[in-house]
């Protein structure tokens, strides 16, 4: 994340939740067909790689719980 990105961030979080959630959804709503496209097109990529990885174990696979545990420090299962 750029130094300018960072500081609109901060001021974000700043505002009220209902503020935060207002800007958030409009940021989303000013997304074009193609932005969305090339997003979705980045994530699967992204998805791709990692699957590929995995069936390779170079990449090795974790329980849920351990992750979810290391998410937000207490287990969800």
């Amino acid at each position: 994340m750029s130094l300018a990105s960072q500081g609109l961030l901060a001021e974000v979080l700043m505002l009220s939740p209902s503020q935060r959630e207002a800007l958030a959804e409009d940021a989303l709503h000013s997304l074009t067909d193609s932005d969305r496209q090339s997003i979705d097109d980045a994530w699967l990529a992204e998805a791709q790689r990692r699957y590929a990885a995995y069936l390779s174990a170079t990449t090795p696979a974790k329980p849920v719980n351990e992750v979810f545990c290391r998410i937000d420090g207490k287990a969800r299962l």
